[in-house]
């Protein structure tokens, strides 16, 4: 059974493979945002990982391998404005997004210019995001591992070999479909050029492989820059599918 070390080692030298290979279980806040993480690979042969983003018990630590990662904290939609109950955002009918094409066993997806959802948000209406920078020096993590998705959305947009990140976690009235349509149509980062656009990754994309996809977005910084990837599983046992995102 390989090590803990032997495990990370390969998520880092061939994300694709290790991600097809292992169903990591994220366990921990979805807010948490500590670098801190432990990893648990009793269940390795079955090819099962479990990560904690939080500190634990002091009596549990031996049983848990520690190594450094971002975690991108889910941000509540009900936080943020123009996302609230009441927006007209939150309030309007998002078109969805569901242009793709396949090539092999990986999904590639073809994000289209969006337009005006029902004539409410335009380019002046942007809903400003915050979003978490992940880092390209020496004392940096070069993971990122999020929570378990089940109908979050995740922002990404590439700075040089950098990328800025923000993982939005849907309340009501927003449904996953709709909070991915809107931030396709109206998400921008603070502090970010608006061109070109973010890259959205949401429930139009993954529930359409497989409903009810749940599944990790996992993060490796190689040669200089991030890649991110989807894990897309059923959160207990099955691997559906590994999609690179960026």
């Amino acid at each position: 059974m390989p090590t803990p070390n032997e495990i990370l080692l390969s998520l880092k030298d061939d994300p694709e493979t290790a991600l097809g290979r292992y169903l990591l279980v994220p366990r921990g806040a979805a807010d948490a945002g500590e670098h801190q993480f432990w990893l648990e690979c009793s269940n390795a042969a079955t090819g099962k990982l479990i990560v904690e983003n939080k500190r634990q018990p002091f009596h549990q630590r031996d049983k848990g391998y520690p190594f450094q990662a971002y975690n991108i904290p889910a941000v509540k939609t009900d936080t943020i404005a123009g996302l609230r109950a009441g927006d007209q955002a939150a309030q309007s009918r998002a078109p969805m997004h569901k242009t793709r094409e396949r090539r092999a066993w990986r999904l590639r997806y073809k994000v289209e210019k969006p337009e005006p959802i029902d004539g409410i948000l335009g380019r002046t209406d942007a809903i400003t995001i915050h979003g978490t920078a992940l880092g390209l020096g020496d004392d940096d993590p070069d993971l990122m591992i999020t929570t378990q998705f089940s109908g979050c959305s995740f922002m990404m947009q590439k700075t040089g070999g950098s990328v800025v990140c923000a993982h939005l976690w849907p309340q009501a009235p927003l449904n996953p479909r709709r909070l991915h349509s809107i931030l396709m149509q109206s998400g921008v980062f603070a502090g970010q050029p608006t061109e070109p656009r973010p890259v959205v990754y949401g429930a139009n994309f993954y529930f359409g492989v497989t409903q009810g996809a749940k599944g990790a977005i996992v993060g490796v910084r190689k040669d200089g820059a991030w890649r991110l990837y989807h894990q897309m599983s059923d959160g207990l046992s099955k691997i559906h599918q590994v999609v690179q995102i960026i």
